[in-house]
């Protein structure tokens, strides 16, 4: 099991709808991608919010066959209508997880 983990930190302007955006929109696409198998989103606490809130949200894949797919396939994409709805009020940086 391997988990692609994103992380983001999102301008404090468009909190609500970049959140909304990703639970009802982006993360229903990725999922239907059938790549992944599950996903959690999380805010970071104790973090210094003053040029914005950070988030992470984790895709669960269950072999890096399918992770890297989905880099090949899909995330260009993916990033790509990110930077077209939210311009530079975001930035993003993925890192992979694998289970001891």
């Amino acid at each position: 099991m391997l988990i692609q983990n994103n992380t983001y930190k999102v301008d404090p302007g468009i909190v609500s709808e970049w959140y909304r955006w990703q639970r009802e929109v982006c993360i229903p696409e990725i999922m239907k991608t059938g790549l992944f198998s599950e996903y959690r989103c999380y805010e970071l606490l104790d973090m210094e919010e003053t040029d914005g809130k950070t988030y992470v949200i984790q895709f669960w894949a269950k072999d890096k066959k399918d992770h890297d797919r989905f880099v090949r396939e899909y995330d260009r994409d993916f990033e790509k209508w990110s930077l077209d709805n939210w311009g530079h009020r975001i930035v993003r940086f993925r890192t992979l997880l694998g289970a001891l």
